[in-house]
């Protein structure tokens, strides 16, 4: 199912384009992917930014177990064959939860598992690789913990700390924090009846060494991120802004009318918002069977059995709703202000993963309860394969109308502005970077909620010409531009000066200060007037990325506004090379070589006594050495490396070796080893010794 579900992106070389999967993801991937092949695990990442930490961003995943993968099928066919497997995953930890946890049915626990899987709040997330990833570890995650629970060992301690180790490494915080106040929610119910002291106090110390293990994996991951964010500049969330995407009170009717405000995906998107955000869609099915579970279970109260009780799972799909609808649904604005960890990030409607777990579980029990209601066998059988053909048609038809896709090939058209910029031989040195101050707006224009213009000529192309915010990282190019979840504070003072500069009108101090950061090349959405031309830049293309013709789109929610949008590439005649002493404007005496992105060498000849620079605001972990002496690296306001350099022929290296990473990975690998060495003492043990006494 899981294999006809991504047909497209399986068999026929098709992949995911729009959105934040080839804004962002793709080149970050292909990144992970060269430095794979050059056998390397990239600690930096120069192309954004002017320069940033690849490990440690909270966003990639480097050392994630299926990364592997990139080696083997390269970068847009991982994307799919990574989404399909996380998938499979996902169906097989609830088939597993809900057949054990909840004691039910083959058949409903199939129910289970298709919702889940198939359902829209996955579906949904797969232009976003590290959320789908983490999401499909939550039904492991809470069968570990009722295996914990239920029988306070080392191998259920083992396993439980395990899988979210791996939900750690898959990359997205806001997820584990979901998972992690879900399974406390399930551990309230399960523990409810009276157990012993005796009980509390191993279960205590299994849990203890659950922390232990998941943390231990994904040390390499936890430390240098947290190193990232206490010295980076995050921008501090009010609950004005981290209530962003949110369940209206329009959009209750989504989990069985997916497409009652339209989609982007037919170019008629009309309600507040996005629409993968607050899609939580069931199916027409599952929804009926929930709804008639319900009314049985009220009307057969009395005799429901203990072992198959949905009060819970009630409770946790009524709450979610609740929290995912924001300020105007009041209780996520007592979470944001007093629940430990909601204070850091945003979208409230992400909180449908609880609603979407829940949901999937009532529709294992209501298929259960039919499957037993319905006599004799003949008409058991019946109705089993009525629900399951009902539920795969409706889903699969979901599934295909989510995200558009287009040929794998299509990825790498290059468009005319983009080739100038990329056969430029200080671009292809790296002395040169790009910058696209205008890269938020564009991008806002270009792409919108409403729809996904699907049917737009070119549209490829164009996107290429937007270089927003992170596409000019698969062409090898370096940009004072970007984006990053979180930025180092030598970034945020670099990158917001020169930013900040091009804000209002252009000038000379703009060009300047774009020079001083080594952008050769601007690409704005305005015209500069004439005047300043022949003295700061030159205008050398420019694209349309809309029709001249004027036209408004307006809906319910939105007006897209399609009027004359192009940009514009300008040459930067105030540049100055990445690398440079100060009395050579042109670089002409250093040989500069960064083609490993964690080191950085340059050979030079000086005739006397200077000041060597280097354009690139380096932080923590970098070392700088001279012909093979450590040397101290100053660094001035404008986040420009000093160093004074003798006359004469001299080999310089700046690299970055990160203490964080290192200190991450070893603990790691000694966590990885233990866990190594228990389960071969299990497997040599034989299957019926318990891990409990190793």
């Amino acid at each position: 199912m899981t294999s006809a579900y991504y047909w497209r992106q399986l068999f026929c070389n098709q992949r995911l384009y729009w959105g934040d999967i080839d804004l962002y993801f793709r080149p970050m991937l292909h990144f992970l992917e060269m430095r794979f092949r050059h056998g390397q695990i990239p600690l930096w990442n120069p192309f954004i930014l002017c320069g940033a930490p690849y490990v440690g961003n909270p966003q990639t995943w480097p050392l994630y177990p299926s990364s592997i993968l990139l080696l083997i099928f390269g970068t847009d066919r991982y994307l799919g064959i990574n989404t399909a497997l996380h998938a499979l995953l996902a169906g097989m930890g609830m088939y597993c939860f809900t057949r054990i946890s909840q004691r039910i049915s083959v058949f409903g626990a199939l129910g289970a598992a298709l919702v889940f899987t198939f359902g829209g709040e996955l579906a949904t997330k797969s232009q976003f690789p590290n959320m789908f990833q983490t999401i499909c570890w939550v039904p492991w995650i809470m069968l570990f913990e009722y295996l914990l629970i239920e029988r306070t060992d080392l191998r259920n301690s083992l396993l439980f700390g395990f899988a979210f180790g791996l939900q750690l490494l898959g990359a997205h915080a806001q997820i584990t924090l979901l998972t992690v106040y879900l399974a406390c929610f399930y551990a309230v119910f399960v523990l409810g009846r009276k157990r012993g002291l005796q009980y509390w106090v191993s279960l205590l110390k299994y849990i203890g060494i659950s922390v232990l293990v998941s943390t231990g994996i994904a040390a390499c991951q936890i430390i240098p991120t947290v190193q990232t964010i206490v010295g980076g500049d995050r921008e501090h969330l009010t609950f004005r802004l981290a209530d962003r995407f949110y369940l209206t009170s329009d959009q209750l009717t989504n989990p069985f009318l997916p497409f009652r405000h339209g989609s982007p995906y037919f170019g008629n998107w009309a309600d507040r918002g996005n629409f993968w955000e607050t899609c939580c869609y069931l199916g027409i099915a599952p929804c009926v069977s929930i709804l008639v579970l319900v009314v049985t279970r009220l009307i057969q109260w009395r005799r429901k059995a203990t072992n198959e009780s949905i009060l819970p799972w009630i409770i946790l799909a009524v709450l979610s709703i609740g929290m995912s609808m924001g300020g105007p649904g009041h209780i996520y604005r007592l979470a944001f202000d007093f629940v430990p960890g909601f204070k850091a990030f945003h979208d409230p409607a992400r909180c449908l993963l609880w609603f979407a777990f829940a949901c999937s579980v009532l529709t294992g029990h209501a298929w259960a309860l039919l499957e037993t209601s319905a006599k004799p066998w003949r008409v058991m059988i019946l109705v089993s394969i009525a629900l399951v053909c009902a539920t795969v048609f409706d889903l699969f038809r979901f599934g295909q109308s989510v995200y558009p896709t287009e040929p794998i090939n299509r990825a790498h058209v290059t468009s005319s502005m983009l080739s100038i910029v990329e056969q430029d031989p200080d671009i292809q040195s790296h002395q040169a970077r790009i910058l696209c101050p205008d890269s938020g707006r564009v991008w806002q224009r270009f792409t919108n909620y409403v729809s996904f213009d699907r049917k737009r000529p070119r549209f490829t192309e164009l996107w290429q010409s937007t270089f927003v915010p992170n596409l000019p990282m698969q062409r090898g190019i370096w940009s004072v531009s970007g984006y990053e979840p979180v930025m180092t504070q030598q970034s945020a003072l670099t990158v917001g000066a020169v930013t900040r500069a091009f804000a209002g009108a252009v000038g000379e101090q703009s060009f300047a200060l774009a020079g001083q950061a080594s952008a050769k090349y601007v690409v704005l959405d305005r015209v500069i007037p004439l005047p300043l031309a022949p003295e700061y830049y030159s205008l050398l293309a420019s694209e349309f990325l809309f029709d001249p013709t004027p036209r408004t789109r307006a809906t319910l929610f939105h007006r897209v506004d399609h009027s004359q949008l192009r940009v514009l590439l300008y040459r930067n005649l105030l540049w100055r090379p990445v690398c440079q002493l100060d009395h050579d404007a042109t670089a002409s005496a250093v040989r500069f070589d960064a083609s490993n992105p964690d080191i950085i060498t340059a050979s030079i000849a000086s005739r006397s006594s200077a000041d060597l620079k280097l354009r690139a605001p380096l932080g923590p972990g970098w070392d700088f050495t001279m012909d093979g002496h450590p040397e101290v690296n100053a660094s001035d306001v404008g986040g420009i490396q000093r160093n004074k350099l003798p006359s004469g022929l001299h080999m310089v290296v700046w690299s970055y070796r990160p203490e964080a990473f290192s200190l991450g990975l070893y603990l790691s690998l000694v966590t990885i080893g233990i866990l190594s060495y228990i389960a071969a003492q299990s497997l040599f043990r034989g299957p019926n010794k318990s891990c409990s006494g190793i």
